[in-house]
Formats: structure tokens, sequence, C-alpha cells
């Protein structure tokens, strides 16, 4: 979900041509991206997926406010993707060893 929900916003800007949709549906993802990363930080002990989470939600919001900066928001969704797949590498070692993620 992390990844999924900033770029249902990013996404959003081109199934309406309104601007104040838009930046609704980024800042509810961005919301629900970090919500649910904080919540899977705090229940695991893995605070990095977290901070990249963050770093790429901030990067994108950066790139919107500066005029849909494309190159952040690249950056941004790259590192969102590998917050995503950091936390899913953790999620399959703690498997691994039997211990409940």
């Amino acid at each position: 979900m992390s990844v999924w929900a900033p770029l249902l916003g990013v996404v959003g800007w081109h199934f309406s041509g309104n601007d104040v949709l838009h930046r609704v549906l980024l800042g509810a993802s961005i919301t629900i991206s970090l919500g649910l990363g904080g919540v899977r930080a705090y229940r695991r002990r893995a605070w990095f997926p977290l901070v990249l989470t963050a770093a790429g939600c901030a990067l994108i919001v950066a790139a919107e406010l500066a005029g849909d900066y494309w190159p952040a928001t690249l950056l941004g969704t790259a590192l969102l993707l590998t917050s995503f797949q950091v936390e899913r590498r953790g999620s399959r070692v703690l498997r691994t060893v039997g211990v409940s993620p």
C-alpha cells in the first residue's frame, strides 16, 4: 500500500483535469501511506522502510509544489518502490525465522 497510495495521487491527475481534486487525492494518499507505514514500523520495529517512504513522499510533494518537477517525482516514486521491497524482504526474513510480521 505504501507504494501504490502515492501513485494513485500522481495518476489521479491524468484522470481528472481538476488541480484541486489532484491535490486532495495526493494528500490523502500521502497520509494513508505514511500512516500505514508508521503502524507497520511500530509493530515490526523496522524504521528504515518508513524513512524511505517519508523521503519518497516528501519528494513527490516537493515536486508538486515546484510545479510538477518530474525528476523529483520519479526519484520519489523510486524511493517508494525501494521501501516496498525493503519491507517485503524484511517480512520474508521474519517468516523464515518463525516470527510473525
